[in-house]
């Protein structure tokens, strides 16, 4: 209450303007170092951006890649939010279909083949499947 009734009768008191210059030199100074930190966050990455690009030129321009698990089913990589002709998109789709029935045709002839090695191992062993000694009896 006192510092509003000081304000009141003696607005200009050079006291009173030294504390007001004071305070605002020390907000601006807090301002200006809030700044200073984003400034000194973006040349931290920017640096470490450039390190980066300065050891992959360095470096022969050797590109990490990632490896992936599934190497059977590698499509080419499509731009997004791009329209594609029917055209273009038949033939992808022909060839998905081909690749499908390829890999079914492949998975047939393996277990066709796996059966006939059966036959030819209990054959060779002279094992007897009980439902075939079901059918003999």
């Amino acid at each position: 209450m006192w510092k509003w009734l000081h304000h009141l009768f003696s607005p200009h008191c050079s006291e009173c303007e030294l504390k007001e210059l004071e305070l605002r030199e020390y907000e601006e100074k807090l301002r200006a170092c809030r700044t200073c930190q984003v400034f000194e966050m973006e040349v931290a990455r920017l640096r470490a951006d450039n390190e980066r690009l300065l050891n992959l030129v360095l470096n022969g321009n050797k590109v990490e890649t990632v490896s992936t698990n599934n190497s059977e089913s590698t499509e080419p990589l499509r731009p997004i939010n791009s329209t594609i002709g029917w055209r273009t998109r038949k033939r992808l789709l022909q060839d998905e279909s081909r690749e499908q029935a390829r890999i079914l045709h492949k998975q047939r002839e393996d277990l066709i083949s796996a059966g006939t090695n059966t036959e030819k191992l209990e054959e060779a062993l002279k094992v007897e499947i009980p439902e075939q000694v079901e059918q003999n009896a």
